[in-house]
């Protein structure tokens, strides 16, 4: 057994740095902005995950195999096989979402995860997420080194991305030449339904926003209370795979809510709003700071969450809860935004595109665009930080939608900080050799057919075949995960045995066809 969670990282967004103003015309400019600071990112990622790759590295090591590393860190090592037989890449990515409910005392990056089996299930034992999203495909390529028959099986290429969770950063600047890649046939160990079997992806692309405030010049009015709103217990989920499931975001569903009081009363101004996270995780929390002289203000909050948030998303998000305190610390005297309106009319409903915009016309039930507003949170007190995730299998839908973004932020008076440059999206195969290889060999494992799918949401792959070779033939596979990126997170433990059984069959499979 190999643990992952060592590596356990710190995922965010890191600094905002110098602002950039995107017209279409200066598209290629801020990609090469873009492309800049996610190099930068994936150089801080590389210490964030360095016991991670510290311990790929010593197990290697261990083992007499070879390791090469690019320059970003994503790292290679070689193993024998089969020497009439052409190698395999066996990839996963060695970083994790770091994400935990708000009451939950857990430093990601000091602490490793405490693991819990709870009802067939591997999961975090303090509420954090697992990092079974990849730590599964890192185990399962390490585990295949304990396995000393080597020449039943092709020669195989490990390879460990770095920086996957913040944009496909190790993907997107991995060297293949320095790495020594030569193998043109790839199993991909990082989709999440062991029934499933996936051969495609979307591209995507993040938009960080800068909005300026500023602070109202008036005194608070005489008897002024100032209120903090916390919205909990949101499902979130992954904002690829999980967008079209009608999740409330934490962010939207309390910037509509503030709308709602700002609108309806001139004794209620804003002082502060804040909420998500990680750019491909839906908000499953957010607070707000109010001030008013409203004699029912707590009945008028509690009236608009019970018929505008909870009754709509019960189903979704059955947790869902909203606390009202008044706030007693330094908020009592800090000013409210004179310019709250724009800010708020941007977070809620209808002002910054989210959800699902399109259904794929080629494959039923599959999300073809869609956008994810992720967070929302002041920088100091002249400036707000907004991020939003999108998602296409179409490239010019994807830019679209960007475009559209960058309008509405612009319009209400903000500006686009960074555009980073779009990751490729991988176009389905229906005739690749080792998709169905790998379609045969789960049926003769388990005695039925596998389910043929595309995902909405960022695989390696159709990075690694830009990086390595048009010719490089994928797929991709995994055990089951549900909730990933949220602290619900969980790994179906039967599932795992068939998964790595199948990963097995299919590389003496490859070995044998060269005899």
């Amino acid at each position: 057994q190999h643990s992952w969670t060592d590596g356990a990282v710190q995922d965010g967004l890191g600094d905002g740095g110098e602002e950039l103003e995107v017209d279409r015309e200066l598209g290629r400019a801020a990609e090469d902005v873009g492309s800049v600071r996610e190099a930068e990112r994936g150089a801080a990622a590389v210490w964030e995950e360095e016991a991670i790759r510290a311990h790929v590295r010593a197990v290697a090591e261990q083992r007499s195999l070879a390791v090469t590393e690019d320059a970003v860190g994503n790292m290679l090592v070689k193993v024998p096989g089969n020497a009439k037989a052409k190698p395999v890449l066996i990839q996963g990515h060695l970083d994790m979402v770091t994400e935990k409910n708000s009451d939950v005392d857990h430093d990601f990056d000091e602490q490793g995860i405490e693991l819990s089996v709870e009802n067939g299930f591997l999961t975090s034992a303090k509420k954090t997420t697992l990092g079974a999203d990849n730590g599964i495909g890192v185990a399962t390529a390490l585990a295949l080194l304990e396995d000393a028959d080597y020449e039943s099986r092709p020669p195989l290429e490990l390879l460990f991305t770095i920086d996957e969770e913040r944009g496909l950063v190790g993907a997107r600047f991995l060297d293949a030449e320095t790495l020594g890649i030569t193998a043109r046939t790839l199993l991909n160990l990082d989709t999440e339904e062991w029934e499933s079997i996936y051969c495609g992806c979307s591209g995507g692309g993040d938009s960080v926003f800068s909005f300026p405030v500023v602070a109202s010049s008036e005194e608070s009015p005489a008897g002024a209370a100032t209120y903090r709103l916390r919205l909990t217990g949101c499902t979130g989920g992954h904002s690829g795979v999980d967008i079209d499931k009608g999740r409330c975001n934490a962010v939207e569903a309390l910037a509509g809510l503030v709308k709602s009081l700002l609108s309806s009363s001139s004794d209620v101004s804003l002082v502060e709003i804040c909420g998500g996270d990680k750019r491909n995780a839906i908000p499953r929390e957010a607070e707000a700071i109010l001030r008013t002289t409203m004699a029912n203000f707590e009945e008028a909050v509690q009236a608009y969450f019970d018929a505008e948030i909870k009754a709509k998303v019960e189903k979704t998000d059955p947790f869902v809860a909203l606390a009202v305190t008044t706030e007693d610390n330094g908020y009592r005297s800090k000013p409210s935004l004179q310019n709250a309106d724009a800010l708020i009319n941007l977070l809620a409903k209808d002002g910054l595109t989210r959800g699902v915009v399109k259904f794929s016309e080629a494959i039923p039930g599959l999300v073809e665009t869609s956008s994810n507003l992720a967070s929302a949170k002041p920088l100091d007190e002249s400036r707000y930080e907004i991020v939003c995730s999108t998602r296409s299998s179409v490239s010019t839908e994807l830019e679209r939608i960007r475009d559209g973004l960058a309008a509405s932020v612009k319009a209400a008076g903000g500006s686009v900080t960074l555009r980073s440059e779009a990751y490729k999206g991988w176009n389905p195969n229906m005739k690749s050799p080792v998709l169905n290889l790998t379609k045969q060999k789960y049926a003769q494992l388990t005695g039925g057919d596998p389910h043929i799918k595309a995902i909405h949401a960022g695989l390696e792959c159709g990075l690694l075949i830009a990086k390595v070779s048009d010719d490089l033939d994928c797929v991709s596979f995994g055990p089951t995960i549900f909730d990933a990126h949220t602290p619900d997170e969980r790994l179906q433990i039967d599932t795992v045995k068939p998964f790595y059984d199948l990963v097995k069959q299919v590389l003496l499979a490859l070995a044998a066809q060269a005899s």
